[in-house]
């Protein structure tokens, strides 16, 4: 049910599932509405979280989580099990870059 450039927008799925589309249909709608509705929640995470400092824990050279495990990018390399403190400067849609 692809609408405007390809996508569904959630407020007009929310709409038709609410008149009872036949529930295969619906069946079939339910994971990619999930989905979409996950990467729009982790963009307004990511995008909150720009210009923070957070405490990092370093899993590799270049890649950490904070404390509330979202993954960092890390700008330079750190030892593997540190824990190291950075600000955020931006994030790339699937995890926050470290200035």
């Amino acid at each position: 049910m692809p609408v405007g450039n390809g996508h569904i927008h959630i407020d007009q799925l929310d709409v038709d599932l609410e008149r009872g589309l036949r529930s295969g249909l619906r069946l079939r709608l339910r994971p990619r509405l999930l989905r979409e509705r996950g990467a729009l929640a982790l963009r307004r995470h990511l995008e909150r979280e720009v210009g923070a400092t957070h405490r990092i824990l370093a899993e590799s050279s270049f890649t950490g989580r904070t404390e509330q495990f979202t993954a960092v990018k890390l700008a330079a390399a750190v030892e593997p099990g540190s824990i190291v403190e950075r600000a955020i400067a931006g994030h790339d849609g699937r995890q926050l870059l470290a200035a």
